[in-house]
């Protein structure tokens, strides 16, 4: 059977000044789609990047976190709740998070500060609350924000603070290392990018 090769991805954090919510105290890795498919992925994707990270022993070795990188719902429902996308995950999004769990694999998701994500997919900006909601109900361990379509009256540690303030779970935010996010990133989330 053949196998795209496998992209692992580990990603740095300044462990000893990080949020202390008790996660991501060694470096997560594991497997994020965006470098490897981009938007062109489906569960099944998933899937085999588990099975291959499992079958290869890179579980055992700390490969465990399985990142769902954009591309994720395309709309809301009428009360805003987020959507995922049914050709990308055609037996639903808890069933993908529940054969990753089965697999002991933490699985994260992508969302981002704006209303859009960088690829015009739904964003979190103004419905925070209600995706931390949605993501936990999901069974979601890691949440990854970037920072693409952010509005322009705030600035991106007001507006990772509000994701922050909703959540309890790993929380990597995506800023590009814009807004002096090594000044104050370590109170609110457990990694940020700084490029």
């Amino acid at each position: 059977r053949n196998h795209r090769l496998i992209s692992l991805v580990l990603f740095f954090v300044g462990l000893s000044h990080a949020w202390d919510n008790g996660l991501a105290l060694l470096p997560p890795m594991g497997f994020a789609n965006w470098n490897g498919f981009g938007c062109n992925y489906t569960s099944e994707t998933f899937r085999n990047q588990a099975d291959l990270m499992v079958s290869l022993g890179l579980r055992e070795l700390g490969y465990q976190i399985m990142i769902i990188q954009e591309c994720i719902a395309t709309n809301r429902s009428s009360d805003g709740v987020l959507i995922p996308d049914k050709s990308k995950f055609p037996d639903g999004i808890e069933n993908l998070i529940d054969y990753l769990h089965n697999k002991s694999m933490k699985v994260g998701i992508y969302t981002d500060v704006g209303p859009l994500t960088c690829a015009n997919y739904q964003g979190s900006y103004g419905h925070e609350y209600q995706d931390a909601m949605t993501f936990a109900e999901w069974g979601i361990d890691f949440i990854e924000e970037d920072a693409c379509h952010k509005p322009a009256q705030y600035t991106y540690q007001e507006l990772y603070q509000t994701m922050h303030n909703a959540i309890n779970i790993m929380f990597y935010m995506c800023a590009w290392g814009s807004d002096d996010i090594q000044e104050w990133g370590a109170q609110i989330g457990n990694l940020w990018r700084s490029t």
